[in-house]
């Protein structure tokens, strides 16, 4: 990678280098010309002008009355002397037939350079040629007494100028462009070192924990770049994160096998004693054998229940229900139960009167109902309440569950809808999964409803045992008719 990563920099340093300068050659050598054509227009021109000036004069002298025009046409080309002026310029004379009467065209001007139409028109004109010259040929107006003694002979001025060398300092250039580069493969190693070291670490750490091994972690640099330390740092919480799991998910499965394995001895043992026809009381003995068979089915369902939230299969099947009447029938099953008859608690409900209409799963919202309430049945001392109120303007129903128990502790209320997750304060006695209110979390959110809890929700007047009281709150979105 560090390899692969040093000569990316360099190749795009390269390349931005080539670009650089094929893109600056390109424009410096447009300019180069379209300067090399203004400045020979502009000199072709200025000559004219002095044609002009002194074309009468010239002419004056250079003939006499008794002289011919074409004498007169000879001396007075010899006497321009336009050479004179620009070394690169010439005065040639074209017929209307495009013939070069007289006067020649500068070097590495040809007659098939010019367009001799358009010059016979009037027009200049110029132009690059292949020697790195650009050229101007521009006609000289028929004004003066000089041209008219040209008897319809067009007199043009051509003109050339070198196009100067683009780089004219190229090894200057050459060296710059080494030394970038040399630059640019100190800096390409230095960084390829400082990013891949760090994704090094972390990719054989991650390899260690795909492998098993938790507790590995990342050591944390702080010269590394700050994007490295949250990448490592994300590594590292995501094994702390699998460390934990994996505990908690140990801890519930020894804590499970405990769970299974009592009722089970329990059964096996009634069992044999009814089969050897040795108990006391079959009808107790098969009653005991009932109940620890429903604590199993319990414990099993709730591992089953889990394990289908988890699947990407799992479905809810909504429809509109009336939230306090369901309320209503789950509460009055629980004031005939066992679990609150026995431990003679009190279920006081309170629901609003509004008639509440949600889109829930009606199995699925008893099983979350019942999985709190059963909860609560463990720890309350003496009372259980279930009220219901409406909030955010009438568009949601808060179902609140309250115990008046022990309440929460601050070490497990972060983990009280975790899974596998047990507490170690839990009071003696009190038996079951952990799992249910993992299940009742996962099923409100698959209803889009949110489960919250509370704890504690008021303080003991004795002054010695903290907090008491836990609530645990599901928000409902309502349907508006």
């Amino acid at each position: 990678m560090k390899k692969r990563l040093m000569y990316a920099l360099v190749g795009v340093t390269l390349f931005a280098l080539i670009l650089s300068s094929v893109g600056g050659y390109i424009l410096s050598r447009r300019q180069a010309n379209q300067m090399a054509r203004r400045q020979a227009t502009a000199s072709a021109t200025s000559l004219i002008q002095q044609f002009d000036n002194r074309g009468t004069a010239l002419a004056l002298n250079a003939c006499h009355r008794k002289n011919s025009v074409s004498v007169c046409q000879n001396r007075l080309l010899n006497k321009i002397k336009i050479i004179e002026h620009a070394n690169n310029a010439k005065l040639i004379l074209i017929n209307s037939q495009g013939t070069i009467t007289s006067g020649t065209l500068p070097n590495g001007v040809s007659i098939s350079s010019l367009q001799i139409n358009a010059l016979l028109s009037g027009q200049a004109q110029s132009g690059l040629l292949n020697n790195n010259t650009a050229f101007a040929a521009i006609p000289i107006p028929d004004t003066s007494l000089s041209v008219r003694l040209f008897h319809g002979d067009t007199p043009v001025v051509v003109l050339t100028r070198s196009i100067p060398p683009i780089f004219p300092n190229a090894g200057y250039f050459l060296l710059a462009a080494l030394i970038s580069l040399i630059i640019a493969g100190i800096i390409a190693v230095y960084l390829s070192t400082r990013i891949s070291k760090p994704l090094t670490t972390v990719a054989k750490t991650a390899d260690q924990i795909s492998k098993g091994d938790l507790s590995a972690r990342v050591p944390i640099e702080p010269k590394d770049y700050i994007e490295l330390r949250e990448l490592s740092g994300a590594i590292n919480q995501m094994a702390a994160s699998l460390e934990f799991g994996k505990q908690m998910e140990r801890e519930f499965f020894m804590e499970i096998s405990h769970d299974l394995n009592t009722p089970l001895t329990s059964i096996l043992g009634y069992a044999e004693a009814i089969s050897d026809d040795i108990s006391d009381d079959v009808k107790r003995d098969a009653g005991i054998i009932k109940n620890q068979a429903i604590r199993l089915q319990r414990l099993v369902q709730d591992i089953l229940n889990l394990a289908k939230l988890e699947s990407t299969q799992f479905a809810v099947n909504l429809s509109a229900e009336n939230v306090n009447l369901k309320l209503n029938e789950i509460c009055d099953s629980f004031k005939q139960s066992k679990t609150v008859t026995g431990r003679n608690l009190n279920l006081k409900v309170n629901l609003c009167q509004d008639d509440a209409v949600a889109l829930l799963d009606p199995d699925r919202f008893r099983q979350i109902i019942s999985n709190i309430i059963d909860n609560a049945t463990k720890y309350a001392a003496t009372t259980i309440g279930i009220q219901t109120t409406l909030v955010d303007g009438d568009r949601s129903l808060n179902v609140e569950i309250t115990d008046d128990g022990p309440g929460i502790s601050a070490e497990d209320s972060p983990h009280i809808f975790d899974k596998y997750y047990r507490s170690k304060g839990q009071p003696e006695g009190v038996s079951g999964s952990g799992l249910g209110l993992t299940i009742a979390k996962e099923l409100a959110n698959k209803m889009r409803c949110s489960l919250e809890v509370l704890s504690p929700i008021s303080t003991s007047k004795s002054g010695d045992r903290g907090g008491l009281g836990t609530k645990f709150t599901i928000k409902i979105p309502l349907i508006k008719n």
